[in-house]
C-alpha cells in the first residue's frame, strides 16, 4: 500500500426540509438511495469507480441495519463494494468523511463516498420497558387465558409512549437537552437575546440571498406528491419583532434559547466523493478541494456547542496554520447563542489559556467570513446529514471566491467537536 494525498472531487445532497412535512413519508434509506442514484448519474460512474461506501445515520431504524449497505445495494453498486454506516450524533458524516480521508491517505482505499441521512420524521415512537415486556407475554403465550390474562395485565401508565427525538437530543450523562447546553453556554458569555435574534435572521437572509448558488449543490427531489427545488426552511422575511415575542423553549421563564434562534429538525441527506490523485488523474477528474487537516475532540457535555472552538484549535495545530489564515468559515448553527459562544470563546485569552493551555486567543472570526450562505438555522440540520453538507458548502464557495483556505466545523451532543481544513486545489 501506498499513501497519497485525499482530494475533494465532488458532492450532492438532497434539498433540507423541515420534519413531519414534504418528507414525512420518505424512508431515510430512500433519501440515501434517491441521493446516491442522482450523484452516480452525475458523475457518468458505472459505479465500479467507488472502493467503499461510508454514510452517517444517527436515528436508526430496526428495518434498516447499516442502513449503508441497504443504500449501496439499492443503488447499483457492486455487492463487493463494502459499505459502512457510521454513528455520532450531529458528527455522523462528517465522521464518515474523516475515516474516508483517512483510508485514502493510508492507501487502503482510492475512492470512496462519504455522506450521511437522516429522517427525524420517520422516527416511531418507543414502547415503555414495562409494556414491552407485557407484549412480550402475550406473543409468548400459547393458551387464550394466558393472552388474555397478559393484556389485562397492561395499565395506563404502560402506554406513555417515548419520543425518540426528544430522548436523542438529551445527553443522557448530564440529563441535559442540547438546548439547555446552548443555554448554559448563553448565560457563561453573556450572550444576549437580541444578539441570539439577530444572527439567526440574518442566517435567514444570507440562504435567502445564497438560494441559487445552494442550489448547485442539490438536486430536484420527487415526492409522490410534488417535487421540491430547493431548501425550505428559509424565510426571505423574518421579523425581529416577532421573533422578540416567543418564550424560551427549553427554559421558559427565564431562557434566552427560542425555536427561532434555534437549528429547526429537519429531513435530508448528503454526501461528498473523496479520491487519490491517481485515482483521480485516471478517470481525467479535477477538484473542488483538498484536505489538509482534520480532528476531533472531547469536551464537557455540557458545554458541548463549544466543541468547534476545541476542534479549531486542534486542525489549525496540525496543518500549522493561525485562525488568521482562514479564508472561509462554515460553524453549523445549531444555537444562533451556542455560535456567538464560539466567536467570543475564539477571542478570548482568558479561554485559551484556561481551556487550550495557550498564552494568546486564536482570533477574531470575521462576521463576514462566517457561514456566508446562511447557516443550519435556515438551512437546516437532519443531524448525519449536516457534516458533509458543511463541507460541500465551503468547497463549493471556496472555489466560487477563489478562497485558499476554508474551515468547516460542528458541535456534537454529548460533549464533542470535529473540524476540517480545506485547501482549494
Amino acid at each position: 500500500m501506498s499513501s497519497e494525498k485525499a482530494f475533494l472531487i465532488e458532492g450532492l445532497r438532497t434539498p433540507f426540509v423541515k420534519a413531519g412535512k414534504e418528507f414525512k413519508d420518505i424512508h431515510p434509506k430512500d433519501l440515501g438511495i434517491t441521493n446516491l442514484k442522482e450523484f452516480l448519474y452525475k458523475m457518468n460512474f458505472k459505479g465500479n469507480e467507488i472502493d467503499e461506501l461510508i454514510f452517517g445515520n444517527s436515528i436508526c431504524l430496526p428495518d434498516s441495519p447499516n442502513i449503508a449497505r441497504i443504500i449501496s445495494l439499492s443503488s447499483g453498486l457492486s455487492h463487493t463494494i463494502p459499505a459502512t454506516t457510521i454513528h455520532k450524533n450531529c458528527a455522523s458524516s462528517m465522521e464518515s468523511f474523516f475515516i474516508a480521508v483517512n483510508k485514502i491517505e493510508r492507501g487502503y482505499n482510492q475512492s470512496v463516498i462519504a455522506g450521511g441521512v437522516e429522517s427525524m420524521s420517520y422516527t416511531p415512537f418507543i414502547l415503555p420497558q414495562s409494556l414491552t415486556y407485557k407484549l412480550q407475554s402475550f406473543i409468548l403465550s400459547k393458551k387464550l387465558k394466558q393472552k388474555i390474562s397478559s393484556l389485562l395485565q397492561i395499565k395506563k401508565k404502560d402506554l406513555k409512549l417515548i419520543s425518540p427525538i426528544l430522548e436523542g437530543l438529551k445527553d443522557p450523562f448530564t440529563g441535559y437537552s442540547m438546548g439547555e447546553t446552548a443555554e448554559i453556554l448563553v448565560r457563561e458569555f453573556n450572550i444576549s437575546r437580541k444578539e441570539q435574534d439577530f444572527f439567526a435572521m440574518n442566517s435567514h437572509k444570507k440562504a435567502f440571498l445564497a438560494k441559487k448558488r445552494l442550489k448547485e449543490e442539490l438536486f430536484p427531489f420527487f415526492t409522490p406528491n410534488q417535487v421540491v427545488f430547493e431548501d425550505l426552511g428559509v424565510r426571505e422575511k423574518i421579523s425581529e419583532k416577532r421573533m422578540s415575542k416567543l418564550s424560551g423553549f427549553f427554559d421558559p421563564k427565564y431562557g434566552t434559547v427560542t425555536i427561532a434562534n434555534s437549528c429547526p429538525i429537519n429531513d435530508g441527506s448528503s454526501l461528498v466523493l473523496l479520491m487519490s490523485e491517481t485515482k483521480m488523474k485516471q478517470l481525467g477528474l479535477k477538484p473542488l478541494a483538498s484536505i489538509v487537516s482534520t480532528s476531533v475532540v472531547g469536551l464537557e457535555p455540557e458545554r458541548m456547542g463549544l466543541g468547534p472552538v476545541y476542534a479549531t484549535n486542534l486542525a489549525l495545530k496540525k496543518a500549522h496554520l493561525k485562525l488568521k489564515d482562514i479564508d472561509l468559515f462554515e460553524i453549523n448553527e445549531a444555537f444562533a447563542g451556542q455560535v456567538l459562544s464560539c466567536l467570543k470563546a475564539f477571542n478570548s485569552k482568558k479561554f485559551a489559556e484556561e481551556k487550550l493551555r495557550l498564552k494568546e486567543a486564536l482570533g477574531e472570526v470575521d462576521r463576514d467570513k462566517l457561514n456566508v450562505n446562511g447557516g443550519a438555522i435556515a438551512i437546516g440540520h437532519p443531524i448525519a446529514a449536516t457534516g458533509t453538507r458543511l463541507i460541500l458548502t465551503l468547497a463549493k464557495e471556496m472555489k466560487r471566491r477563489q478562497a485558499t483556505f476554508g474551515l468547516a466545523s460542528l458541535c456534537v451532543g454529548g460533549g464533542q467537536g470535529g473540524a476540517v481544513i480545506l485547501k482549494q486545489a
